[in-house]
């Protein structure tokens, strides 16, 4: 509705339950969100492969 892009990355468990950050970009930067993802998932390393593991099975 605004424009604005954004993305979700998990980057721990608490519970149980993934925890993750929101990240919202300026109007057509769906580069600078995709960029700054990225960046934690690297940064969250293998937690985050875990998390897709533990979610799909």
């Amino acid at each position: 509705m605004l424009g604005l892009p954004g993305a979700v990355v998990p980057v721990t468990v608490h519970k149980g339950k993934p925890i993750g950050v929101q990240l919202i970009a300026g109007r057509y930067r769906e580069d600078l969100a995709l960029a700054a993802a990225e960046a934690i998932e690297k940064r969250a390393g293998m937690l985050v492969r875990h998390l897709w593991e533990k979610m799909e099975g």
